[in-house]
């Protein structure tokens, strides 16, 4: 910025180093830094002149548009000089140039002062810019010769399309091998499990009756049931063992089911996603008439049964924990390629031995529609 140089500058800023320490407990001393709370009184100068031309004009102070159109296209004198606001609202602020005069001692001078309400460059008498060599640099290249168009040659030009053509040819056996790899993932059916190699125990009916109970989503299972104090049924979750853990079996109520490509996508969905707060998919049986699912099994039961067991003291630490991994569960779900829950419930959260919570009875949706059982599940309840 330009200092300014007239009589009302130096005096406001004589008036600034006198109030700030009273005031502000601040020594302002003499630099160009000074301008700027000259700016801001000029600027309290332009909205008075404003103002006082909306109420000359009988207008409304509060419209903003008619209060900025009225400091457009304004000249006026302020305590930093001549102050010119153009049709655009922007202000025609005056530069000074400077430039280091003598290299040596390091001193810069002004060189050239910019007045911008006359758009010119008006330069300081008996200043000029040190230029290295002594003169000014020439626009042109030596000889005045012009720049060249650049030329591809033939050679060039060949290799540029041979480069797209191998890039092409890349891309597109990359996207043939991924489908590939996909189409051998979807014919391999990894999830596919053997009702032979599903072991059942005693276990299981030894464990039914400890309590461990788990609120299933679908019907048409054998499994016993008990009446809670709500008079809603509630079933034990069937469990067995595969490859020596213990899995739980959740029967699909359903007489066979047809391996269409939505089925084979979805079990591969569910055995790509891997989460600590998801139930881990152990594949499906579909042979008839054994069709089921298998997932890992949480001893510790639904969240339902730990909310409605009054030995489990609930304590507010315990609370935050089943809520956060709920929370962290389903933001896993919502970004994952299944996308979303669509029956999220108390019973659909189960607990693993370190308490743990886990999301349970997410994704295959083909599978899972059954028009009956949905028609007596309660997706409204809360818990």
């Amino acid at each position: 910025y330009k200092q300014p140089e007239g009589a009302e500058y130096r005096t406001f800023i004589e008036e600034l180093k006198r109030r700030a320490p009273e005031q502000y407990n601040f020594t302002a001393s003499d630099s160009l830094k000074n301008i700027i709370p000259a700016g801001f009184y000029d600027g309290i100068l332009l909205y008075a002149l404003a103002l006082n031309d909306t109420l000359t004009a009988g207008r409304l102070v509060k419209d903003g548009v008619v209060l900025k159109r009225n400091m457009w296209n304004r000249t006026f004198q302020g305590v930093i000089g001549r102050v010119t606001i153009d049709a655009n609202g922007d202000r025609e602020v005056d530069f000074s140039i400077w430039d280091m005069t003598d290299p040596e001692a390091g001193q810069f001078k002004i060189v050239y002062n910019y007045d911008g309400s006359r758009q010119e460059m008006v330069p300081t008498p008996g200043v000029l810019i040190h230029w290295p060599g002594g003169y000014v640099p020439s626009d042109l290249l030596p000889d005045n010769k012009e720049c060249q168009p650049s030329v591809i040659t033939m050679v060039q030009q060949l290799l540029i399309v041979v480069s797209l053509l191998v890039l092409v040819v890349l891309a597109t056996f990359f996207l043939i091998y991924r489908k590939l790899k996909v189409e051998k993932e979807l014919a391999s059916m990894l999830w596919r499990l053997q009702w032979e190699d599903i072991h059942f125990s005693k276990l299981e009916k030894s464990r039914r009756t400890a309590g461990s109970r788990l609120t299933l989503s679908m019907h048409g299972s054998s499994y016993n049931s008990f009446m809670t104090l709500q008079g809603k049924k509630q079933f034990f979750v069937q469990t067995a063992y595969y490859k020596g853990n213990i899995v739980a079996i959740k029967r699909v109520p359903k007489k066979r089911i047809e391996l269409t490509r939505q089925v084979l996508f979805e079990m591969k969905h569910m055995r790509d996603v891997q989460n600590d707060h998801l139930t881990r998919f152990v594949g499906a049986c579909i042979d008839p008439p054994n069709i089921c699912i298998v997932t890992e099994y949480c001893p510790r039961g639904s969240l339902k049964d730990i909310l409605e067991n009054e030995s489990i003291n609930l304590d507010w630490m315990f609370r935050f924990s089943l809520i956060n991994d709920i929370v962290k569960g389903m933001a896993y779900l919502h970004t994952s390629v299944i996308g979303s829950h669509g029956a999220l419930k108390s019973s659909n959260c189960v607990v693993d031995s370190r308490f743990v919570l886990k999301i349970t009875d997410y994704g295959l949706a083909t599978l899972r529609s059954d028009p009956e059982a949905a028609e007596g599940t309660m997706l409204f309840a809360s818990k």
